[in-house]
């Protein structure tokens, strides 16, 4: 609260730091039907940012409307995520310019990838 506050006086605005993707409630909602797990489904990877840079992998679906799910994230600098609210709660934690390291699903495996907040 003091940081938010603090960029309010100072900036005018708050803007949490972020990783460079697209989240949707939706899509995660699909994604803990069709596996029974929770995690962030990376829907986008936004250009010329870092996760665009580390190769997160987004999601997409083919000609025929069958959805691939892209990286799922599970947790951040060893925190569980389960929610779009638990990874923006700790978001919140960081500046931009701070690294980050996201563990993932891809492909059914476990990954880390390191990122720098924007």
């Amino acid at each position: 609260l003091k940081r938010v506050v603090s960029s309010i006086i100072k900036k005018g605005n708050y803007t949490r730091p972020s990783i460079g993707i697209s989240v949707s409630d939706r899509i995660n909602e699909l994604y803990t039907e069709a596996r029974g797990k929770n995690g962030v489904v990376v829907v986008d990877v936004l250009p010329h940012t870092s996760a665009a840079e580390q190769k997160l992998r987004p999601t997409y679906s083919d000609r025929n409307g069958h959805i691939s799910f892209g990286d799922i994230i599970i947790s951040l600098d060893a925190q569980n995520v389960e929610s779009i609210e638990d990874l923006f709660d700790l978001l919140d934690k960081y500046q931009s310019g701070d690294t980050v390291t996201l563990e993932v699903i891809r492909e059914n495996k476990r990954e880390k990838v390191d990122i720098q907040l924007q």
